[in-house]
């Protein structure tokens, strides 16, 4: 007696799944966009944006055209990636966003590292202070 065993389809990956990843990797490119926006402003734009959120409408422009690239380009790649591999991308993603996920952090460093700020901000500098600790366990 031979028993025919047939292996059972496997069910692609549900796209549910991509949301959580799509949005770390969404936020971690964002966050890489203002520190390195906010490394390349010269110091005294720096301290004024950071003490008083103010820029001149060119910086401003191009800071927001930057974040708008920061968030689309880990998108445009997760297409990228569901149209080559189709449903085995969907683990692939999910490691990537892992991975990147600490990136997510990298915007309060220049924040954390301005005198300026802390001197003119004391309180919001110590709520940015508390929410990175508070961030940064795992």
């Amino acid at each position: 007696m031979t028993a025919d065993v047939q292996a059972a389809p496997v069910a692609p990956a549900p796209l549910s799944r991509l949301v959580m990843p799509a949005l770390m990797l969404a936020l971690a490119g964002i966050s890489v966009v203002v520190f390195a926006r906010l490394c390349g402003l010269t110091p005294e734009v720096r301290d004024e944006f950071l003490a008083h959120n103010t820029l001149g409408v060119t910086v401003r422009t191009g800071f927001l055209v930057s974040l708008l690239a920061g968030a689309v380009l880990p998108l445009a790649a997760i297409g990228a990636a569901l149209l080559a591999r189709r449903a085995r991308a969907v683990p692939a993603v999910e490691r990537v966003a892992d991975l990147c996920a600490p990136l997510m952090l990298i915007c309060f460093l220049p924040v954390l590292f301005s005198v300026g700020f802390s001197h003119a901000n004391q309180l919001m500098y110590l709520l940015v202070l508390g929410a990175f600790g508070m961030l940064c366990q795992p």
